[in-house]
C-alpha cells in the first residue's frame, strides 16, 4: 500500500504541469507589462535630464507608474511575508510527529529530538524573514 502511494506520487500530474504552465505564462506577461513600465519611466527620465519638456500626461503617467510600482512592492513584500509565516507553520507541524515520537520513546530519541530541532530552528527562520518582509513592505509604503 505505502509502495502504490509512492510510486503515484512520484507520477506527474498533468493538471499541475498545465497550472504550472499558466503560472508561468502569467508570471512572463507581468515581466513584460513592467519591463514595458520601466521603458516608459526611462524615457520620460531621459527626456527630462536632457531638458526636454515634459507635459502634464508626461507626469502623471510617471506618478502613476511610480504609485504603482510602489504598491506592487507593498504586496509583493507582505505575499512574501505570508507564505514564510505559511512555512514556519509548516515546520511546526512536521516538528510534531518527531517530538511526539520521542516523548513515546520510539526509535533513535537522539535523531528524533534533532529532526524537530531543525524544523523548529528553520520555523523560527520562517518568522525572522516573514517580520523583515513585513518591514520591507513598510518602507515602501513609507516612500
Amino acid at each position: 500500500m505505502a509502495e502504490e502511494r509512492r510510486a503515484r506520487a512520484s507520477v506527474p500530474n498533468a493538471g499541475d504541469a498545465a497550472r504550472r504552465e499558466t503560472v508561468t505564462d502569467a508570471a512572463q506577461q507581468r515581466r513584460e507589462k513592467a519591463a514595458q513600465r520601466g521603458e516608459e519611466l526611462r524615457e520620460l527620465h531621459h527626456r527630462l535630464s536632457s531638458g526636454e519638456p515634459l507635459t502634464e500626461d508626461d507626469v502623471e503617467t510617471a506618478t502613476a507608474r511610480a504609485d504603482q510600482a510602489r504598491l506592487h512592492a507593498i504586496k509583493s513584500h507582505l505575499a512574501a511575508a505570508d507564505a514564510h509565516l505559511n512555512a514556519a507553520q509548516t515546520h511546526e507541524q512536521a516538528a510534531q510527529p518527531h517530538r511526539d515520537t520521542a516523548d513515546a520513546n520510539g526509535g533513535d530519541i537522539d535523531r528524533h529530538h534533532q529532526a524537530a530541532a531543525r524544523h523548529r530552528t528553520a520555523a523560527a527562520d520562517d518568522r525572522r524573514a516573514a517580520r523583515e518582509d513585513v518591514r520591507r513592505a513598510g518602507d515602501s509604503a513609507d516612500t
